[in-house]
């Protein structure tokens, strides 16, 4: 038996050996050949990129923080928020191993990895003190924010860079600080990707400084951090009582709420007349939605994405009133735009007048 299982070994051995050398002699040749020329070429390629990303490098201007943006397209290579930020499309963002390779903190690897291949726009913003890289930091959240409002934009912002996104594949190893921002891995997408044009950019840059000012009253922070964030929920429903969160905020309502809510919001952004009337009757069905979404009624199941898209809106119709006014109704004044003059009819009569009478 002893003999026999020594046999029986051999022969396994000598299977093996042979297996072993039909594959040398056989097909795994060329195919190990195949697979070298492919790493070589890959290798080639990794290098190819490395050159260029170092050509970038030399031209770019360090002094700013680069915030890498998914979901959102540019509707020309570069776009600029006056000297404060320039938006441009990123030609080859780094792949894992330039990324592994550059990172300050490899801890951040995994995290960073999973978004790095998908960055499409990158937006630099300078500092608004030289020696302090965190006054970059607030400004670039000011933008973003901004871009949000007027975009009403899903996209996601996961990371930031002390080097353009570009350019990460040329640097040396351990010299690139990311900090991570949104990691958000399951970010949901309502709409198509915003296209960012002049024409938004221009309104941000117009309204910045009355954005920065207004932050600092809570209920309309509140309701910036609701409109902003609210695509991060777990749950549709969660997104859309975020939102009706910003939107009561705003109005500081306590009672009564589907008949003052409906009221004062059509009379802030309508002027008197049918669009008023309409915007109520609007507000009134939305509101009776709302109570279903945020108490588990049973609803069709496109019903909830829906309102929280016209939801969405409705937000960002309010945010940009006051920012363009530069300010948020205090309490006892949402009487007197419910029944005297609106912001809504200011607005009507100052783009009807006559040319000549225009201030």
């Amino acid at each position: 038996m002893a003999g026999a299982a020594v046999r029986l070994r051999g022969t396994q051995d000598g299977d093996v050996r042979r297996d072993l050398s039909n594959q040398d002699v056989g097909h795994s040749g060329r195919r190990s050949q195949v697979n070298i020329d492919e790493l070589r070429a890959l290798v080639d390629r990794m290098e190819a990129r490395k050159k260029r990303a170092a050509t970038r490098l030399e031209q770019e201007e360090l002094a700013r923080a680069w915030f890498a943006m998914l979901g959102v397209t540019l509707d020309m290579p570069t776009l600029t928020i006056g000297e404060m930020a320039v938006l441009r499309r990123v030609e080859e963002p780094p792949g894992e191993v330039e990324l592994a390779c550059a990172l300050v903190d490899r801890r951040l690897f995994s995290a960073v990895g999973r978004y790095s291949s998908g960055i499409g726009v990158e937006m630099g913003v300078m500092r608004l003190r030289p020696d302090d890289p965190q006054s970059a930091m607030t400004l670039g959240w000011w933008l973003v924010s901004a871009i949000r409002i007027r975009t009403l934009g899903d996209f996601l912002v996961p990371a930031v860079s002390d080097h353009p996104w570009g350019t990460i594949a040329a640097l040396p190893e351990l010299s690139c600080n990311i900090q991570l921002l949104e990691d958000v891995p399951r970010s949901r997408r309502l709409t198509s990707a915003p296209a960012l044009t002049a024409a938004h950019l221009a309104w941000v840059e117009q309204y910045l400084v009355s954005f920065a000012k207004l932050l600092q009253e809570a209920r309309f922070r509140l309701a910036v951090d609701c409109l902003t964030t609210h695509q991060h929920e777990a749950s549709m429903r969660m997104t859309a009582a975020s939102l009706w969160t910003g939107i009561e905020a705003l109005f500081a309502v306590m009672s009564e709420l589907r008949f003052r809510l409906a009221s004062l919001a059509a009379a802030y952004l309508e002027p008197r007349g049918d669009s008023r009337v309409q915007r109520y009757r609007q507000l009134k069905r939305l509101y009776d939605v709302r109570s279903k979404v945020v108490h588990g009624a049973a609803l069709e199941p496109d019903a909830v994405a829906t309102h929280v898209v016209v939801v969405r809106q409705l937000l960002g119709s309010l945010l940009t009133r006051m920012i363009e006014l530069g300010r948020v109704p205090a309490d006892d004044e949402w009487d007197d735009i419910l029944h005297g003059e609106s912001p809504a009819d200011t607005t009507q009569q100052s783009t009807s007048a006559p040319s000549g009478a225009r201030g």
